[in-house]
């Protein structure tokens, strides 16, 4: 508008036949054509502005990536749903974008927007506790939640670090009293941690245990492969790698529940993410990940994914503090469960850190591994393969089973060879950039795969979360004494 009335000016002054301005004389036609063009150019130029605000940053991205997943295994306990399969597909989506985008400018209405439905889904869902402990449980899950909003919304460092460190105390102790309830999960996973670890220390060979089939013949024919149930009894031992076992069956020994282990290693893992960056953005992603609205049931049912958890919030501790340690704690992760070596090329990025990783997985894998090869093998290894497709996994090869269309075996592990090439040309570098490529592989060959519950999707919102918790916003400037 401006440009506009100066070009009236002139001509009403000097005439509408010829325009004198400073430099050649200008038809008056000519001027309002250059006008036109240059306010053209300035609508093409904000309208561009606005497209670029609107569109989603790389950690505004990653957030979003952990709502669709916490969504997901909300909606149905991680079972299969339409709605919830959607909701991870979107959630791969942005992490895809994650890896595009290079912008960190954040909103911070989104990660508080998050984090306020992750404590209104949690508080929902709360699973039943005896009579007895009902007051103090929730009076520790509401505390513990208060703590974790001043966490992420207090600007000093101190004190933010510490109401951190009080949320993660109020959460454990929520979480030792529901495994105090004293209600045992219905599922097969406790069976064969608890007799693991008692064989392991009373030093008998964990991989040769024979635990009771807890199942009906019917669920177990859905549950387990040919062969593997036999009288009443699984034919296979612990089908876990040996490091899961041996942090899960330091609770076993310690309370008589290996639960009590993951419980406080859910609580390290928080506290890791935590203290991975300085400002508020570690703190909210730190919380993000400890009030999951299914992180309650991931404890009780007592599956083996925090122990996963734990290394991988090892590794983004390391990477950010201890780098020199880095490599070696990656390959504890890489060993960990079998689906975690299909993360190698996210997390080892160079090659001279190949050999300290490798040598790291051999020295906790080998003891057990060796004791009896064979044992080893059918338990870790081909017991998993022999697994039929779960009709109620979450995962389109469950989803389209349902219409009678089987994918074959092969195509989880297509996609995600797929997904490597996809990752090796990004070139993750930094951390934060580490763990989203991490999260994109494992929900790739998650939902194309013939298992995939809510415990699996856990691991990838502690991945997401170590991605928000090592990205620093454009712009944040946090007090920090």
């Amino acid at each position: 508008m401006p440009n506009r009335l100066r070009v009236l000016w002139r001509a009403r002054r000097y005439g509408f036949g010829m325009l004198v301005s400073r430099g050649p004389q200008v038809p008056y036609s000519g001027i309002k054509i250059a006008s036109a063009r240059h306010e053209r150019h300035e609508l093409v130029r904000d309208s561009t502005a606005l497209a670029t605000s609107l569109r989603p940053s790389a950690i505004e991205a990653v957030i979003l990536a952990l709502f669709c997943i916490s969504a997901a295994i909300q909606w149905n306990d991680g079972a299969l749903a339409r709605a919830a399969l959607a909701y991870v597909t979107v959630g791969m989506l942005a992490c895809i974008w994650g890896l595009q985008s290079k912008t960190l400018r954040l909103r911070w209405i989104v990660p508080w927007a998050v984090l306020l439905y992750e404590i209104q889904a949690l508080l929902r869902s709360l699973p039943t506790v005896d009579r007895g402990i009902w007051t103090a449980f929730h009076i520790a899950i509401w505390a513990a939640a208060a703590l974790g909003i001043a966490a992420c919304s207090l600007r000093n460092l101190r004190a933010r670090r510490a109401a951190l460190i009080a949320a993660v105390a109020g959460f454990f102790i929520c979480g030792a009293l529901l495994i105090r309830s004293g209600h045992r999960p219905s599922v097969d996973v406790w069976d064969l941690h608890q007799q693991a670890s008692k064989a392991l220390w009373s030093g008998s060979n964990p991989y040769k245990i024979r635990t009771r089939d807890i199942y009906s013949p019917e669920y177990s024919r859905k549950f387990y492969g040919p062969g593997m149930s036999l009288g009443g009894y699984l034919t296979v031992g612990y089908p876990y790698p040996p490091i899961s076992l041996f942090l899960s069956s330091l609770g076993y020994v310690a309370a008589g529940d290996y639960r009590y282990a993951h419980l406080v290693l859910i609580c390290l893992s928080a506290l890791m993410l935590g203290y991975s960056g300085a400002g508020a953005i570690s703190s909210m992603g730190a919380t993000l990940f400890l009030f999951c609205p299914r992180v309650l049931l991931v404890l009780e049912n007592g599956w083996s994914e925090p122990t996963i958890v734990f290394l991988f919030a090892l590794v983004v501790f390391c990477r950010q503090r201890f780098p020199r340690l880095a490599p070696w704690t990656t390959g504890l992760l890489l060993t960990g469960k079998q689906y975690m070596i299909f993360t190698a090329p996210a997390v080892l990025r160079r090659w001279r850190d190949v050999p300290k990783a490798a040598l790291a997985g051999l020295l906790v894998t080998a003891p057990l591994m060796l004791w009896d090869v064979r044992e080893f093998l059918n338990s870790a290894v081909f017991f998993h393969f022999a697994q039929p497709t779960r009709p109620d996994a979450l995962s389109y090869m469950a989803a389209l089973m349902r219409y009678n269309i089987h994918l074959p075996g092969w195509v989880p592990f297509g996609l995600t060879v797929a997904a490597w090439l996809y990752v090796l040309r990004r070139s993750p570098r930094t951390t934060s950039e580490i763990c989203i490529a991490t999260s994109l592989l494992l929900l790739v060959f998650f939902m194309f795969n013939k298992s995939a519950f809510c415990n699996y999707y856990y691991l990838v919102i502690c991945t997401l979360g170590g991605a928000i918790a090592t990205l620093e916003p454009a712009g944040v400037r946090d007090q920090t004494s």
